[in-house]
């Protein structure tokens, strides 16, 4: 499903014509290791505002997914971890980023 953040040149137009909201293709998925390795540096294409959405969606994912991952953002780097804790932790960094 489109969420606000995904650029619009990735929705799946075909696609979402045939359902009742607009679907994006997903060209950026972290790696299917046992640890998502969450980079602000990959997302280079992307602006900053974006980045922080895709890396904001991501941890929203491992978290549901109860999976290990780790974040680097410009300020910081965040250690592997799971949980509440590390959720909360990662998405405060996100929510402070300029």
């Amino acid at each position: 499903d489109y969420r606000v953040g995904d650029p619009q040149r990735h929705v799946a137009w075909k696609a979402s014509a045939r359902h009742e909201g607009l679907l994006v293709k997903d060209f950026e998925q972290p790696q299917s290791h046992e640890e998502w390795r969450l980079d602000w540096r990959e997302l280079g294409h992307l602006d900053s505002e974006s980045r922080i959405a895709r890396l904001a969606r991501w941890v929203g994912e491992a978290h549901a997914q109860r999976r290990r991952y780790s974040l680097w953002l410009p300020t910081q780097e965040i250690a592997p971890g799971s949980g509440a804790d590390h959720y909360a932790r990662c998405m405060s960094a996100l929510a402070l980023l300029p």
